[in-house]
């Protein structure tokens, strides 16, 4: 079985290795996401190209934002995998049908 952030995401790599922690990359359905923490805050956008997924993520109506208990730094790759999913699936909107969670494949 196919882990949930690997079912969503195509494409990742992290571009910065300081503060504050930022990914990017595409979805499976072809839309350029944008992740970024910092300070126990995590953001999300998602837009047809970079600057709209920036974009997006810096809009407080379209991004989500939270702090984790540890405030720190993401300790891992799992630790920053997990913390997209729950972003994504925080989201209003933002999963097409075919990708709500718990739903399988068929």
């Amino acid at each position: 079985m196919t882990d949930r952030f690997t079912a969503l995401v195509a494409t990742y790599r992290k571009t910065c290795n300081a503060f504050p922690a930022q990914y990017e990359g595409e979805l499976r359905d072809g839309r350029i996401w944008y992740f970024r923490y910092r300070h126990g805050e995590a953001e999300l956008g998602i837009g047809p190209d970079l600057d709209a997924a920036i974009d997006d993520s810096m809009n407080p109506d379209h991004s989500v934002r939270y702090g984790l208990e540890s405030g720190g730094e993401i300790d891992s790759e799992a630790e920053f995998r997990a913390l997209f999913v729950r972003l994504v699936e925080r989201r209003p909107g933002l999963l097409t049908i075919g990708d709500q969670p718990g739903r399988e494949d068929r």
